[in-house]
Protein backbone atom coordinates (compact mmCIF):
# COMPACT_ATOMS: atom_id res chain seq x y z
CA UNK A 1 0.00 0.00 0.00
CA UNK A 2 1.18 3.71 -0.88
CA UNK A 3 0.37 6.78 1.58
CA UNK A 4 1.30 10.00 -0.13
CA UNK A 5 2.54 12.83 1.41
CA UNK A 6 0.62 16.17 0.13
CA UNK A 7 1.61 19.57 0.68
CA UNK A 8 -0.86 21.96 1.25
CA UNK A 9 1.11 25.35 1.82
CA UNK A 10 -0.82 28.58 0.33
CA UNK A 11 1.38 31.39 -1.32
CA UNK A 12 0.14 34.16 1.81
CA UNK A 13 1.97 31.31 3.85
CA UNK A 14 5.18 31.73 1.90
CA UNK A 15 5.47 34.47 -0.72
CA UNK A 16 5.77 37.59 1.78
CA UNK A 17 8.38 36.26 3.89
CA UNK A 18 10.64 35.24 0.50
CA UNK A 19 9.93 38.18 -0.82
CA UNK A 20 11.24 40.03 2.92
CA UNK A 21 14.19 38.05 2.77
CA UNK A 22 15.54 39.00 -0.89
CA UNK A 23 14.77 43.08 0.37
CA UNK A 24 17.00 42.33 3.16
CA UNK A 25 19.43 40.65 0.72
CA UNK A 26 19.27 44.01 -1.81
CA UNK A 27 18.91 46.43 0.96
CA UNK A 28 22.41 44.45 2.75
CA UNK A 29 23.88 44.81 -0.37
CA UNK A 30 23.35 48.16 -1.71
CA UNK A 31 24.57 49.54 1.69
CA UNK A 32 27.26 47.24 1.63
CA UNK A 33 28.58 48.58 -1.94
CA UNK A 34 27.99 52.46 -0.85
CA UNK A 35 30.10 52.03 2.34
CA UNK A 36 32.62 49.95 -0.01
CA UNK A 37 34.01 52.79 -1.82
CA UNK A 38 36.05 53.96 1.25
CA UNK A 39 38.31 51.18 0.19
CA UNK A 40 39.01 52.75 -2.98
CA UNK A 41 41.03 55.08 -1.92
CA UNK A 42 44.72 54.63 -1.90
CA UNK A 43 44.73 56.41 1.82
CA UNK A 44 42.19 53.80 3.03
CA UNK A 45 44.34 51.62 4.67
CA UNK A 46 46.23 54.21 6.41
CA UNK A 47 43.67 56.78 7.74
CA UNK A 48 41.47 53.60 9.14
CA UNK A 49 39.42 53.80 6.28
CA UNK A 50 39.84 49.98 5.07
CA UNK A 51 39.40 48.92 8.97
CA UNK A 52 36.29 50.82 9.37
CA UNK A 53 34.48 49.48 5.86
CA UNK A 54 35.20 46.16 6.56
CA UNK A 55 33.60 46.52 10.35
CA UNK A 56 30.37 48.44 8.77
CA UNK A 57 30.13 45.25 5.94
CA UNK A 58 30.32 42.52 8.96
CA UNK A 59 27.94 44.60 10.67
CA UNK A 60 25.94 44.93 7.87
CA UNK A 61 26.00 41.42 6.73
CA UNK A 62 25.95 39.71 10.30
CA UNK A 63 22.38 42.03 10.33
CA UNK A 64 21.23 41.37 7.08
CA UNK A 65 21.58 37.08 7.71
CA UNK A 66 20.00 37.63 11.42
CA UNK A 67 16.85 39.47 9.74
CA UNK A 68 16.74 36.30 7.03
CA UNK A 69 17.10 34.01 9.66
CA UNK A 70 13.97 36.37 11.49
CA UNK A 71 12.15 35.61 8.03
CA UNK A 72 12.99 32.09 7.52
CA UNK A 73 11.00 30.67 10.79
CA UNK A 74 7.82 31.40 9.52
CA UNK A 75 8.45 29.93 5.92
CA UNK A 76 9.74 26.40 7.68
CA UNK A 77 6.71 26.10 10.15
CA UNK A 78 4.15 26.87 7.53
CA UNK A 79 5.98 24.30 5.29
CA UNK A 80 6.41 21.47 8.12
CA UNK A 81 2.65 22.41 9.10
CA UNK A 82 1.58 22.12 5.57
CA UNK A 83 2.41 18.40 5.27
CA UNK A 84 -0.31 15.95 5.52
CA UNK A 85 0.44 12.10 5.92
CA UNK A 86 -2.12 9.27 6.23
CA UNK A 87 -4.93 12.58 6.41
CA UNK A 88 -3.01 13.79 9.47
CA UNK A 89 -1.01 17.03 9.22
CA UNK A 90 2.31 17.12 11.06
CA UNK A 91 2.17 19.37 14.31
CA UNK A 92 4.46 22.09 14.53
CA UNK A 93 5.43 24.20 18.03
CA UNK A 94 8.57 25.53 17.89
CA UNK A 95 9.39 28.81 19.74
CA UNK A 96 10.53 32.00 17.99
CA UNK A 97 12.60 33.40 20.95
CA UNK A 98 14.37 30.20 20.80
CA UNK A 99 15.07 29.70 17.58
CA UNK A 100 16.57 33.55 17.34
CA UNK A 101 18.54 32.78 20.37
CA UNK A 102 19.79 29.61 17.85
CA UNK A 103 20.19 31.73 14.92
CA UNK A 104 22.55 34.40 16.63
CA UNK A 105 24.57 31.86 18.45
CA UNK A 106 25.46 30.23 15.67
CA UNK A 107 25.77 33.25 12.96
CA UNK A 108 28.06 34.70 15.91
CA UNK A 109 30.09 31.55 16.26
CA UNK A 110 30.21 30.65 12.57
CA UNK A 111 32.21 34.45 12.01
CA UNK A 112 34.48 33.54 15.12
CA UNK A 113 35.95 30.34 13.68
CA UNK A 114 35.69 31.68 10.13
CA UNK A 115 33.12 28.69 9.14
CA UNK A 116 34.54 26.19 11.23
CA UNK A 117 30.92 26.00 13.12
CA UNK A 118 28.76 26.29 10.54
CA UNK A 119 28.01 22.32 10.27
CA UNK A 120 27.16 22.36 13.75
CA UNK A 121 25.13 25.07 13.55
CA UNK A 122 23.01 23.65 10.16
CA UNK A 123 22.66 20.46 12.39
CA UNK A 124 21.59 22.12 15.15
CA UNK A 125 18.66 24.02 12.76
CA UNK A 126 17.50 21.02 11.88
CA UNK A 127 17.40 19.55 15.30
CA UNK A 128 14.86 22.47 16.04
CA UNK A 129 12.46 22.33 14.07
CA UNK A 130 12.20 18.28 13.74
CA UNK A 131 12.30 18.07 18.13
CA UNK A 132 9.41 20.74 17.57
CA UNK A 133 7.53 18.89 15.24
CA UNK A 134 5.08 15.72 15.61
CA UNK A 135 2.54 13.80 13.34
CA UNK A 136 -0.25 11.99 15.69
CA UNK A 137 1.39 10.39 18.66
CA UNK A 138 4.78 9.69 17.19
CA UNK A 139 7.70 12.43 17.93
CA UNK A 140 10.16 13.28 15.08
CA UNK A 141 13.75 13.69 15.72
CA UNK A 142 17.07 14.61 13.24
CA UNK A 143 19.89 12.11 14.06
CA UNK A 144 22.23 13.85 12.04
CA UNK A 145 25.67 15.33 13.32
CA UNK A 146 27.27 18.13 13.38
CA UNK A 147 30.78 16.70 12.83
CA UNK A 148 29.75 14.51 10.60
CA UNK A 149 28.82 17.09 8.19
CA UNK A 150 32.08 18.58 8.78
CA UNK A 151 34.28 15.84 7.95
CA UNK A 152 31.60 15.07 4.85
CA UNK A 153 32.40 19.06 3.81
CA UNK A 154 36.19 18.49 4.23
CA UNK A 155 37.04 15.48 2.63
CA UNK A 156 34.50 15.77 -0.04
CA UNK A 157 34.47 19.12 -1.10
CA UNK A 158 37.44 21.86 -0.01
CA UNK A 159 40.10 19.21 -0.30
CA UNK A 160 38.63 18.50 -4.02
CA UNK A 161 38.37 21.85 -4.34
CA UNK A 162 41.88 22.79 -3.36
CA UNK A 163 43.32 20.03 -5.64
CA UNK A 164 41.03 21.12 -8.35
CA UNK A 165 42.59 24.65 -7.93
CA UNK A 166 46.31 23.00 -7.75
CA UNK A 167 45.66 20.99 -11.00
CA UNK A 168 43.78 24.34 -12.92
CA UNK A 169 46.68 26.67 -11.96
CA UNK A 170 49.19 23.92 -13.14
CA UNK A 171 47.20 24.16 -16.69
CA UNK A 172 47.62 27.64 -17.00
CA UNK A 173 51.38 27.47 -15.98
CA UNK A 174 51.81 24.90 -18.71
CA UNK A 175 49.85 26.88 -21.27
CA UNK A 176 51.91 29.55 -20.58
CA UNK A 177 55.15 27.82 -21.47
CA UNK A 178 53.36 26.54 -24.59
CA UNK A 179 53.44 23.07 -23.29
CA UNK A 180 49.57 22.91 -24.34
CA UNK A 181 49.56 18.73 -24.07
CA UNK A 182 50.62 19.25 -20.42
CA UNK A 183 48.17 22.07 -19.72
CA UNK A 184 45.16 19.91 -21.15
CA UNK A 185 46.51 17.29 -19.34
CA UNK A 186 45.63 18.96 -15.87
CA UNK A 187 42.30 20.87 -16.42
CA UNK A 188 41.14 16.95 -17.86
CA UNK A 189 42.18 15.33 -14.34
CA UNK A 190 40.81 18.76 -12.33
CA UNK A 191 37.53 18.21 -14.22
CA UNK A 192 37.61 14.50 -13.31
CA UNK A 193 38.23 15.12 -9.75
CA UNK A 194 35.71 17.57 -9.53
CA UNK A 195 33.24 15.45 -11.32
CA UNK A 196 33.83 12.36 -8.93
CA UNK A 197 34.07 13.94 -6.13
CA UNK A 198 31.12 16.67 -6.29
CA UNK A 199 29.05 13.24 -6.89
CA UNK A 200 30.11 11.55 -3.64
CA UNK A 201 29.58 14.69 -1.62
CA UNK A 202 25.66 15.45 -3.30
CA UNK A 203 25.22 11.34 -2.06
CA UNK A 204 26.99 11.67 1.54
CA UNK A 205 24.59 14.92 2.18
CA UNK A 206 21.95 13.26 1.09
CA UNK A 207 22.55 10.31 3.21
CA UNK A 208 23.73 12.85 6.34
CA UNK A 209 20.00 14.73 5.66
CA UNK A 210 17.77 11.62 5.29
CA UNK A 211 18.28 10.33 9.30
CA UNK A 212 15.25 10.80 10.97
CA UNK A 213 14.07 9.22 13.78
CA UNK A 214 9.95 8.76 13.85
CA UNK A 215 8.41 7.67 16.73
CA UNK A 216 9.84 4.03 17.01
CA UNK A 217 11.05 4.09 13.24
CA UNK A 218 14.13 5.55 12.07
CA UNK A 219 14.26 6.68 8.39
CA UNK A 220 17.53 6.90 6.75
CA UNK A 221 18.83 6.86 3.14
CA UNK A 222 19.55 3.22 2.93
CA UNK A 223 21.77 2.52 0.26
CA UNK A 224 25.82 2.61 -1.33
CA UNK A 225 27.45 5.38 -2.79
CA UNK A 226 27.24 3.11 -6.02
CA UNK A 227 23.61 2.91 -6.06
CA UNK A 228 22.94 6.24 -7.29
CA UNK A 229 26.90 7.27 -8.17
CA UNK A 230 26.07 6.83 -12.34
CA UNK A 231 22.41 7.82 -11.86
CA UNK A 232 23.85 10.78 -11.01
CA UNK A 233 26.51 11.00 -13.25
CA UNK A 234 24.25 10.37 -16.05
CA UNK A 235 21.94 12.71 -15.71
CA UNK A 236 24.39 15.67 -15.14
CA UNK A 237 26.23 14.82 -18.32
CA UNK A 238 22.98 14.96 -19.81
CA UNK A 239 21.97 18.10 -18.41
CA UNK A 240 25.17 19.59 -19.50
CA UNK A 241 25.41 18.57 -23.15
CA UNK A 242 22.26 19.50 -23.79
CA UNK A 243 22.86 23.47 -22.62
CA UNK A 244 20.66 22.81 -19.48
CA UNK A 245 17.82 22.40 -21.26
CA UNK A 246 17.28 19.04 -20.01
CA UNK A 247 18.46 19.77 -16.25
CA UNK A 248 14.88 19.81 -14.70
CA UNK A 249 14.35 16.39 -16.12
CA UNK A 250 18.04 14.93 -14.56
CA UNK A 251 16.83 16.54 -11.30
CA UNK A 252 13.73 15.12 -11.06
CA UNK A 253 15.09 11.47 -12.72
CA UNK A 254 17.96 11.67 -9.61
CA UNK A 255 15.16 12.83 -6.95
CA UNK A 256 13.34 9.88 -7.95
CA UNK A 257 16.73 7.52 -7.43
CA UNK A 258 17.12 9.06 -3.96
CA UNK A 259 13.42 8.58 -2.87
CA UNK A 260 13.74 4.69 -3.83
CA UNK A 261 16.59 4.58 -1.39
CA UNK A 262 14.86 6.10 1.42
CA UNK A 263 13.60 3.12 3.65
CA UNK A 264 11.90 3.17 7.22
CA UNK A 265 11.48 0.92 10.09
CA UNK A 266 12.93 -0.69 13.75
CA UNK A 267 15.33 -4.06 13.02
CA UNK A 268 13.02 -4.32 9.77
CA UNK A 269 12.57 -2.66 6.71
CA UNK A 270 8.89 -1.59 6.99
CA UNK A 271 8.48 0.80 4.47
CA UNK A 272 10.76 2.11 1.12
CA UNK A 273 10.09 5.70 -0.29
CA UNK A 274 9.11 6.27 -3.63
CA UNK A 275 8.10 8.88 -6.36
CA UNK A 276 5.32 9.00 -8.78
CA UNK A 277 6.68 10.81 -11.80
CA UNK A 278 4.68 11.57 -15.64
CA UNK A 279 8.27 12.56 -17.06
CA UNK A 280 7.85 14.79 -19.77
CA UNK A 281 4.81 16.62 -18.46
CA UNK A 282 6.71 17.14 -15.50
CA UNK A 283 9.40 18.34 -17.34
CA UNK A 284 7.58 20.92 -19.05
CA UNK A 285 5.97 22.28 -16.48
CA UNK A 286 8.96 22.70 -14.53
CA UNK A 287 10.26 24.43 -17.60
CA UNK A 288 7.25 26.83 -17.21
CA UNK A 289 7.57 27.73 -13.86
CA UNK A 290 11.51 28.63 -15.17
CA UNK A 291 10.07 30.74 -17.83
CA UNK A 292 7.75 32.96 -16.03
CA UNK A 293 10.12 33.20 -13.39
CA UNK A 294 12.82 35.03 -16.21
CA UNK A 295 10.11 36.68 -18.11
CA UNK A 296 9.17 38.68 -14.59
CA UNK A 297 12.54 39.11 -14.04
CA UNK A 298 12.97 37.16 -10.59
CA UNK A 299 9.20 38.35 -9.62
CA UNK A 300 7.10 35.34 -9.87
CA UNK A 301 9.97 32.55 -9.06
CA UNK A 302 8.25 32.40 -4.66
CA UNK A 303 5.39 31.20 -6.68
CA UNK A 304 7.44 29.10 -8.65
CA UNK A 305 8.86 27.61 -6.44
CA UNK A 306 6.37 26.91 -3.89
CA UNK A 307 4.00 25.09 -6.69
CA UNK A 308 7.32 22.84 -7.38
CA UNK A 309 7.46 22.17 -3.65
CA UNK A 310 3.81 21.40 -3.56
CA UNK A 311 3.78 19.33 -6.74
CA UNK A 312 6.40 17.14 -6.08
CA UNK A 313 6.59 16.96 -2.63
CA UNK A 314 3.20 15.38 -2.85
CA UNK A 315 4.70 12.56 -5.17
CA UNK A 316 6.20 11.38 -2.35
CA UNK A 317 5.11 7.88 -0.63
CA UNK A 318 5.88 4.98 1.29
CA UNK A 319 5.69 1.52 0.18
CA UNK A 320 4.15 -0.67 3.32
CA UNK A 321 5.94 -3.84 3.28
CA UNK A 322 3.57 -6.54 3.92
CA UNK A 323 6.22 -9.14 5.36
CA UNK A 324 9.61 -7.09 6.44
CA UNK A 325 12.58 -9.52 5.61
CA UNK A 326 15.39 -6.83 4.99
CA UNK A 327 17.82 -5.44 8.03
CA UNK A 328 17.63 -2.09 8.22
CA UNK A 329 20.47 -0.18 7.57
CA UNK A 330 22.42 1.65 9.97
Amino acid sequence: MKNYFNFTIKAKQFVPYVFGMILLIVAGVTIDIVYGGATKSPMAVIDGGFLTTWLVSTLISMVMVAGIMALYFPVIVNLLSSIVYKDQKIEVECDFRAWMRLSLKGLLLSFITFGIYAPWWVASMLRFFADGSSHGYNRIAFRGKGGRFFAITVLGFLLPMALCSALFSVGTIGAAADDGGFALLAILIGALVMIVTGTFYQFYLYKWYVNIEYGSQRVVLGCKPGALFWTMIGEGILAVITFGIYAPMAFLRIYRAVAREIVAGREKIEARGGLSLTPWKDWAYCWGQILLSIVTIGIYSPWAVMKLVRRFGSRFYFKTIDRPTETMPE
